[in-house]
C-alpha cells in the first residue's frame, strides 16, 4: 500500500488530489491531512502540500524532518520534490520508479541527526565493529528507516541504493550485510539479541534473515528517533472545512 497524505488550504482542493491519488492503481490509498501534526502521527509514502497550509507546513518539515520521511510534491510555491503536476498527470509512478535508489529531501535533511543514532544502535545490539558492513551499515538503516519503500525489494530497491551511495555491488552488499548477521548471532549475547528481536531467539532456532533483522533494527531506530524529535509546541495548524 502507498499513503498518500494531502494537505490543502480547501476541501475540494484536497478532495480532488484524493482522487487524483487513488487514481494512480490499486495499491494506492489517499488521505485528507487537517493539520501538520498528522504527518508526524502516521507514515507516509507521499505527501501533497497546496496553498498556504502547506508552504507553512513544508517549511516546518524542513526544519524537523519526521522518522518516516515521504516523498513531497508541492503546489502554489516552490519546494518540495516536485511539482503537483506529477499527480495531475498520471506520472507519479513513473516518478518514484525514476528516484527508487534516491531519497526525498526531508530524508537528507535527517540524515546529521539519525546517522549516529544508528551507529549507536548497532553497537548495542552488538555488531562486530571491525566487520565491512560497518562501512555501510548505519547508512543502510537509516535509509530503510527515512524510506520504508526501500524495504518492498531488497534486491532491486535497498541493496543497490547503499551500493552506489558506498562505491559497492549490490551482491558485494548482500553478502557483507549476511556476514554482520550471522557474526552477530555467532558472538553476541543471547540477552542482548531477546531485547532487540524478541524471546524467541535461540541458539537452536538458526539465525535471523536479512530483511528480518533490518525491519527490527529500522524498529529500534525509528524509536529511538521519534524520542529523540523536539517538535514545537504549536505546530502549523490548517482551519478545518467542513
Amino acid at each position: 500500500m502507498i499513503r498518500c497524505g494531502v494537505l490543502a488550504q480547501e476541501v475540494s482542493v484536497g478532495e480532488a488530489f484524493i482522487l487524483l491519488a487513488e487514481n494512480q492503481g490499486e495499491a494506492w490509498q489517499g488521505a485528507r491531512l487537517h493539520t501538520v501534526d498528522e504527518v508526524y502521527e502516521s507514515d507516509w509514502d507521499v505527501l501533497m502540500l497546496e496553498g498556504h497550509a502547506g508552504q507553512e507546513a513544508w517549511a516546518l518539515l524542513m526544519q524537523h524532518p519526521p522518522a518516516v520521511c515521504p516523498w513531497v510534491l508541492t503546489e502554489g510555491f516552490d519546494g518540495g520534490d516536485g511539482p503537483a503536476s506529477l499527480l495531475r498527470e498520471g506520472q507519479l509512478g513513473a516518478f518514484l520508479h525514476q528516484h527508487e535508489w534516491d531519497l526525498p529531501l526531508l530524508a537528507e535533511n535527517a540524515r546529521e541527526e539519525m546517522l549516529p543514532l544508528a551507529q549507536s544502535l548497532l553497537r548495542a545490539v552488538g555488531v562486530p565493529q571491525n566487520l565491512r558492513a560497518m562501512a555501510f551499515l548505519p547508512e543502510m538503516l537509516f535509509m530503510a528507516t527515512v524510506q520504508p519503500l526501500m524495504m518492498s525489494n531488497l534486491k532491486k530497491r535497498l541493496y543497490p541504493a547503499v551500493a552506489r551511495r558506498c562505491s559497492m555491488t549490490p551482491q558485494a552488499v548482500e553478502r557483507s550485510l549476511r556476514l554482520a548477521v550471522e557474526s552477530t548471532w555467532d558472538h553476541g549475547a543471547w540477552q542482548v539479541l531477546r531485547r532487540f528481536f524478541g524471546e524467541d531467539v535461540h541458539p537452536d532456532k538458526g539465525k535471523t534473515t536479512n530483511r528480518e533483522f533490518l525491519q527490527q533494527m529500522r524498529f529500534w531506530l525509528r524509536q529511538a528517533a521519534v524520542r529523540l524529535k523536539k517538535l514545537p509546541e504549536k505546530t502549523a495548524k490548517m482551519q478545518k472545512n467542513h
